[in-house]
């Protein structure tokens, strides 16, 4: 959440209070919605376009006048206040490009800074080209940053996204429009988990639910599902059809390529290689041949996919089969276990504590083996009940995302006494 008010700014009007003999000394208002210009470069990237039109169009809703969409140098022109959307337009304020990159916001991170006075606010993803001098157009900034910066703005000023069918502005519903007024916004922010979904099965966002937006138009209000989605910085997509991935204009999606989660079976059949099961319902992670085959699976599901190849963020899950680890069904396994229990895969579940240490070492192997090919791209893998237990040595690399998975009835009465499989997990 941006902060309304930055401390700096409050210990500024408070120090002058205390400081002046015969008067008190207070800050002007900040300027008033319907009082300011948008600003974005014409040949900005399309989602700071799009960034600049969704603002424009909820400033509008609220102050009960056009505000407009300007380049830059217009909107300078004007003498109003300007908020400057994206790259090109926060230089034009005073704000480095270099700082941007320098900020490592990644691909949803982003950046805010308001001038003493509130003539500017710029708000900004991150800039991904390693230009040292002119702000290159349409390729120049990662891709959800600036629509990020908007949305979490907006929400600053009071915008509330519930739902699909529910927006309220900012204010009580009998405020006066022209009342609400610009937030001061310093810093920056990056968001602490890179993949955001929810499962569209349990929302009602329907078969279609980017409807029918164009992309293209960075002008077109967001509605419905769309607007929902995008104001609440959910950024992920399953290219198995659940849901698909947002327009490219509105800054796209991280995408599953492959199946999502659970992909044992899909990636590696039991019936035609069943050795690699160790006559258990879940592979033998330890197996190298099995590694080897399941790097060339993986390699092979990236070099198919267009989104890959165009260097766009996607995961492959290389995933345990959706099944426990022990119980009733599984007492005709060796050892009563589900998972693979093979001498080489006993070893290392017991140097680790954990049945997560195998798989999270073959996932290691796997996620290092694509890295340089493929710099976007991340593995995934589970936390899913009998591998919640993070191992006791192994880390995930950087390019390894591990999905921690709640389904555990234990996950609700996480300090209830005799309940810490889960718990203790978690902590």
């Amino acid at each position: 959440m941006v902060p309304c008010w930055s401390l700096r700014a409050l210990l500024g009007i408070l120090s002058a209070s205390i400081g002046a003999s015969e008067a008190t000394v207070v800050a002007p208002p900040p300027p008033a919605l319907g009082s300011v210009v948008v600003a974005v470069d014409p040949h900005a990237a399309p989602p700071e376009r799009f960034a600049a039109g969704q603002l424009s169009h909820f400033f509008s809703l609220v102050a009960g006048l056009p505000v407009p969409v300007l380049s830059p140098a217009a909107a300078a022109a004007t003498g109003r206040p300007v908020v400057a959307i994206g790259v090109a337009a926060a230089a034009t304020v005073g704000v480095s490009p270099q700082h941007l990159a320098a900020a490592q916001l990644g691909s949803d991170g982003y950046f805010c800074a308001t001038a003493p006075d509130f003539s500017f606010i710029a708000l900004s993803g991150g800039f991904s080209s390693h230009s040292s001098a002119i702000v290159p157009a349409n390729a120049s900034t990662t891709p959800r940053g600036t629509v990020n910066a908007v949305f979490a703005y907006l929400r600053s000023l009071g915008f509330k996204f519930l739902a699909p069918s529910v927006t309220l502005g900012p204010g009580p519903v009998d405020a006066v429009p022209q009342a609400v007024r610009l937030a001061r916004c310093d810093g920056t922010h990056v968001p602490s988990y890179n993949f955001r979904l929810i499962n569209p099965a349990f929302l009602p966002i329907g078969a279609d639910p980017w409807g029918d937006a164009d992309g293209d138009d960075s002008k077109a209000p967001l509605t419905g599902s769309a607007l929902w989605w995008v104001a609440n910085g959910l950024n992920g997509a399953m290219d198995s059809g659940e849901l698909p991935p947002l327009p490219a204009a509105w800054g796209g999606s991280v995408r599953y390529a492959g199946g999502f989660v659970h992909t044992s079976e899909d990636l590696v059949p039991v019936a035609r290689y069943p050795a690699w099961y160790g006559g258990s319902e879940q592979l033998c992670w330890s197996n190298a041949s099995l590694v080897t085959f399941l790097t060339a699976k993986v390699r092979s599901i990236l070099a198919g996919n267009a989104a890959a190849a165009n260097g766009e963020q996607v995961i492959v899950s290389v995933s345990q089969n959706d099944i426990g680890g022990s119980g009733p069904a599984c007492a005709a396994y060796p050892g009563g276990l589900c998972y693979c229990n093979t001498p080489e895969e006993r070893s290392i579940i017991e140097a680790e504590g954990s049945p997560m240490g195998p798989m999270l070492r073959a996932v290691n192997t796997i996620a290092a083996a694509i890295a340089d090919d493929y710099p976007n791209a991340a593995v995934e893998t589970l936390a899913y009940d009998y591998t919640i237990r993070p191992p006791r040595h192994t880390r995930p690399r950087g390019n390894v995302l591990i999905t921690f998975c709640t389904m555990s009835s234990e996950s609700s009465v996480l300090n209830r006494v005799g309940k810490c499989r889960f718990a203790c997990a978690v902590r």
